[in-house]
């Protein structure tokens, strides 16, 4: 179990997130060291939108928890439908988790969450794995996307 302090919380739940770089890009947050966000490199569309980045997700120290901002079980229904019912047990308000320790069992859903997260991120085109085709490309969407999920499901 990691707990007992909120750093090592943070520091274990950092780490999961630091395994996602690349294809996200890694940012400190406004605070710092008690921040760590993964935001989608270059453009995408979101709800009809171009944006220049969508943020994935980021873990920041409070002074009571740690929390991790999720935006997959916001953006799909999908991916938050499909999340253990312990670790949304951890959700306070539509994109964020709170922790005060961890288990191994929630260490694992967490991990599986961020699978799912990537998986969804990859099939609406919001971030690209190295090497894979572009999701938008009309004529090979089914290849890309099969592509893309087998990407996803390897990458641990």
């Amino acid at each position: 179990m990691v707990g007992g302090d909120l750093r090592s919380v943070y520091n274990a739940l950092r780490a999961l997130l630091e395994g996602y770089t690349p294809p996200f890009e890694a940012r400190a947050g406004l605070n710092g060291g008690g921040e760590f966000h993964l935001w989608s490199v270059g453009e995408v569309t979101v709800a009809g939108r171009t944006r220049s980045d969508v943020h994935f997700a980021g873990v920041v120290c409070n002074r009571d928890d740690v929390t991790l901002h999720f935006m997959p079980m916001y953006a799909f229904d999908d991916v938050r439908s499909a999340m253990p019912r312990e670790l949304l047990g951890m959700a306070r308000g539509k994109a964020c988790l709170h922790f005060r320790a961890l288990t191994p069992s929630l260490l694992e859903d967490i991990k599986a969450a961020l699978q799912l997260g990537l998986a969804a991120y990859i099939e609406h085109g919001w971030v690209q794995m190295p090497g894979a085709l572009p999701v938008n490309s009309s004529s090979s969407d089914q290849r890309t996307e099969s592509r893309s999920r087998d990407t996803a499901a390897s990458f641990q």
